[in-house]
């Protein structure tokens, strides 16, 4: 944790160990419904982890060993972005498919076949 490069030597290292978890990302889809775990933690890491400010952030913690795991388990939660693809509602036909829901303060209109915010 004292040198930014062996940090970031370590943090690229954990990401991709991380990354080929199947178990884990199978939990975290679970646990993160409709959310790219790769892109989600993807994200985390280029807007914060692997910055100079997670980098101070985590050196200023008194933890010896930094769990990236529940490092990025929680960075999820805080960085989602939402899988691309359509999904379709179980026993409905094709014509009734619709993209993820884009998160909270949205809802499906049926007429326009789009999510819209329901408060800004």
């Amino acid at each position: 944790k004292k040198d930014f490069n062996v940090y970031l030597d370590e943090l690229r290292e954990k990401y991709k160990i991380l990354l080929e978890d199947k178990e884990w990302i199978v939990q975290q889809e679970k646990f993160n419904p409709g959310i790219d775990i790769q892109k989600s933690i993807e994200k985390s890491c280029v807007n914060y982890w692997a910055t100079e400010a997670g980098w101070k952030k985590k050196k200023s913690s008194k933890i010896k060993e930094i769990d990236w795991k529940s490092t990025f388990a929680n960075a999820i939660s805080m960085n989602k972005v939402y899988k691309d693809e359509i999904i379709s509602k179980k026993g409905t036909n094709n014509n009734n498919t619709r993209p993820v829901k884009p998160g909270i303060g949205y809802t499906w209109n049926q007429s326009t076949l789009n999510w819209e915010k329901t408060w800004s």
